[in-house]
């Protein structure tokens, strides 16, 4: 299938019919003329040749009509549409989403991910590229950014800013062209993460306890009160007025084991204000239990009270992780740690058994490209040029001589390494000897250390009978053999 003709483009078949009525329009002075038959003669499909077979009449005279049937020639030429065009350019795209969030994970990155993913806004992105901190979304057209833009911005809590950079213009024309960028930054908050309410916002609230446990981050906050055991719910206005920032997140937890567990009255009333959602405090089940450290179990007696929103799914022995205030270095409530809980229950943690088992499923992603790739090709190619100078100067030195020893005394790489065998004739020459005095061919005092380097047996440093036999060696061979010129 190709694309034929200018914009809008017609996809046609080799040999199809909307070719032949596309062919038949290229052939001037065809109008004038009664067309009998048309249809295609058999090219090959690479020679970007098309014939057509054209039978035509027209009266020439009173009563008389000239027919004729000739073979028409098209030559087919390759070019490029103004989208692709535009690849090779850097304006490839018109507007981009940018989504950010200032946290050392990507969990809601993920969460919205699956989002944008279920009700298919990636569609129409041209590129996505995958920043160190979110996600940037490149279309062609403003009116798909806008609806990306709207979408993220209905489903999370979120800030929104607008900006646009002029491109070209046309004074003559009143024509101007813009790239316009939406830039979204969602609330720095995860699920189970412990926020600092600040004084002037807990006044606003009715009253609550200065830190709270984000139990829910969607198109609302919901915090759950440690002390008063009571939910609180923040729209967006509320929370981006006041701006707070979590002081404990899951690298924090702890793990305990429940010792005893005590269930409240659940028909107290738990429903907070007026900004408090009802129907979430209901499905929880407040109670009182006594908790250890999984670290000081069977070691010491230290045990910990506390109060949980859990009652309904927690047993006696259960794994639970929570926050320690009491162990950890947090400045906002360092004055506070007498009237705050000493333990925070987050989650119940569930035992797994490992399973061999693979996943038999695997969780959709958007196709992303990642971020430098072109520096990161280029950094590895940079170390891998380091490297290969590195590898060829130690050849080099392994050339030249053993590395760590007297430069001014070049050795060979295998002198390192202990002959095999019986001992050489010490009459022969010494490999990068130059001096033929006798201190170097024999075991003296000054030629001792050289000629164990040339024989190679530790025995002759060390002394002994091998080393003894060895040195009456050099002596009978100066006698009857002379060492060789050159």
């Amino acid at each position: 299938m190709c694309r034929y003709l200018s914009p809008p483009w017609l996809k046609c078949g080799l040999e199809s019919q909307e070719l032949l009525a596309l062919c038949l329009k290229k052939i001037k002075g065809l109008n004038r003329v009664k067309l009998i038959n048309a249809g295609f003669v058999w090219t090959e499909s690479h020679s970007k040749r098309i014939k057509l077979k054209i039978t035509i009449q027209k009266e020439v005279q009173a009563n008389a009509i000239l027919q004729s049937t000739f073979i028409v020639e098209l030559v087919v030429e390759s070019i490029q549409c103004d989208d692709c065009k535009k690849t090779w350019t850097p304006h490839t795209w018109n507007s981009v989403v940018q989504i950010r969030q200032k946290v050392d994970h990507k969990r809601s990155i993920f969460y919205l991910e699956q989002i944008i993913l279920r009700h298919s806004m990636h569609s129409k992105a041209i590129n996505v590229k995958e920043m160190p901190d979110g996600l940037d979304f490149f279309f062609a057209n403003k009116m798909n950014a806008l609806m990306l833009y709207d979408f993220v911005h209905s489903q999370v809590v979120s800030k929104c800013r607008q900006s646009k950079q002029l491109i070209s213009a046309d004074i003559s024309s009143n024509d101007y062209c813009y790239k316009h960028s939406y830039f979204i930054e969602l609330a720095p908050i995860c699920h189970e993460d412990l926020v600092y309410i600040p004084p002037k916002m807990r006044k606003e609230v009715g009253g609550c306890s200065p830190v709270g446990l984000v139990t829910k981050v969607a198109t609302l906050i919901q915090i759950l009160d440690p002390i008063n055991q009571k939910c609180y719910t923040l729209d967006e206005d509320s929370y981006w007025s006041h701006s707070f920032k979590p002081i404990c997140t899951r690298r924090n937890l702890s793990e305990f084991i429940v010792i005893n567990i005590e269930p409240q009255d659940s028909r107290a009333d738990r429903t907070g204000t007026s900004m408090s959602r009802v129907d979430e405090a209901k499905n929880y089940c407040y109670a009182d239990v006594e908790l250890q450290r999984i670290a000081d179990f069977g070691e010491n007696d230290t045990r910990f009270f506390a109060k949980t929103h859990l009652g309904n799914v927690l047993k006696i022995d259960n794994h639970v992780l929570g926050y320690e205030l009491s162990s950890l270095n947090v400045p906002e409530v360092e004055g506070m740690k007498g009237t705050l809980p000493d333990i925070i229950i987050v989650k119940k943690k569930y035992l797994q058994k490992r399973s061999h088992k693979k996943r038999i499923w695997r969780l959709k992603q958007i196709d992303k490209e990642e971020p430098m790739e072109e520096d990161r090709r280029a950094k590895k190619m940079e170390e891998h040029n380091v490297s290969l100078l590195i590898t060829l100067s130690r050849v080099g030195k392994g050339l030249r001589g053993v590395p760590g020893r007297d430069r001014r005394e070049p050795r060979a790489a295998f002198e390192d390494q202990p002959l095999q065998g019986t001992h050489s004739d010490s009459s022969l020459p010494s490999i990068g000897r130059g001096s033929d005095s006798g201190a170097d061919q024999g075991h003296g005092e000054n030629g001792g250390r050289r000629d164990q380097e040339t024989c190679g047996h530790r025995a002759c440093a060390e002394g002994g009978e091998q080393g003894q036999a060895c040195r009456q060696v050099p002596a009978e061979g100066q006698a009857s053999q002379a060492r060789p010129q050159g």
